[in-house]
């Protein structure tokens, strides 16, 4: 074993004995506190790569995990929280759906990854994201889910009338900036979301709230990476005054804390990523 994934299995131990939860969280959801030891790792991990070592993919589902931690990314404001294993059966999917991860996408179904996590991320005290990272043997399958995903994508928006989605603003790839991984895309959107926090209003007869809702997908080498937070909107929809210029730049600040993450997501992952 390297340098590097000794060091990263070093994190790993010492995480398990580092593991906190803070009283205002649901019981099912342990926060892992992993940014400065997953810097400490991604240190070593550069280091080994200058010395011409490997970096062996770390395997554990906390190991993966840690290479999906915001940290100051999204300005220390999120917080990782419960990790699932996505090869074994994921217990958020409902029935219906399948058993496993992105049942609901049928390709997913016939291409469980070989190593996979999902990692939530709690802000402002409730599970508002979640970054999934999957790991295949097999070059062509995170193509091939890729391209899948961005056919489902490729519409956003398009089935609305659009005096309807000028207040709403749901679109694909209405961005451009320098690319992530070899192949990225990426959908934004305000909407309604059942939230029954005491910021919920009865909208609808029921309790909502508005979020501003951010997707990236990637792909670098093996590895697919889907990012999705939603953002609380400080400029609402049914605000008494006409703020569509100020719901456009809120939609792209929100835009870019994620772009930033996803960059350094893309960062720790490509040594792995890629290797042989």
């Amino acid at each position: 074993m390297n340098k590097a994934a000794v060091n990263i299995l070093l994190v790993c131990i010492i995480l398990c004995g580092c593991l906190v939860k803070p009283t205002n969280l649901p019981p099912t959801e342990i926060p892992v506190p992993l940014d400065e030891l997953v810097a400490a790792a991604l240190a070593e991990t550069q280091q080994a790569e200058e010395d011409n070592f490997s970096p062996t993919l770390p395997y554990s589902p906390l190991e993966l995990a840690g290479l999906l931690v915001p940290g100051d990314a999204l300005e220390d404001a999120w917080q990782p929280s419960t990790v699932y294993d996505l090869t074994q059966p994921y217990p958020p999917l409902a029935e219906w759906c399948g058993e496993y991860y992105n049942g609901c996408a049928e390709i997913f179904e016939t291409n469980l990854a070989t190593h996979g996590v999902e990692l939530e991320l709690i802000h402002e005290g409730y599970q508002l994201g979640e970054a999934a990272l999957l790991y295949y043997e097999d070059l062509s399958i995170p193509d091939s889910l890729f391209q899948h995903i961005h056919d489902n994508w490729s519409d956003t928006g398009e089935n609305m009338d659009p005096s309807v989605n000028e207040l709403w603003m749901q679109s694909f790839n209405p961005f451009q900036r320098e690319d992530l991984g070899q192949r990225w895309m990426h959908k934004v959107g305000f909407s309604l979301f059942e939230f029954e926090g005491p910021e919920a209003d009865l909208t609808y007869d029921r309790p909502e709230r508005e979020f501003n809702r951010v997707e990236i997908t990637f792909i670098r080498c093996r590895i697919l990476v889907e990012l999705d937070l939603r953002f609380p909107v400080e400029n609402p929809w049914n605000s008494p005054e006409d703020n569509l210029e100020a719901r456009a730049a809120e939609q792209e600040e929100h835009f870019n804390l994620i772009y930033n993450y996803a960059q350094a997501v893309d960062e720790r992952i490509t040594p792995y990523a890629c290797n042989p």
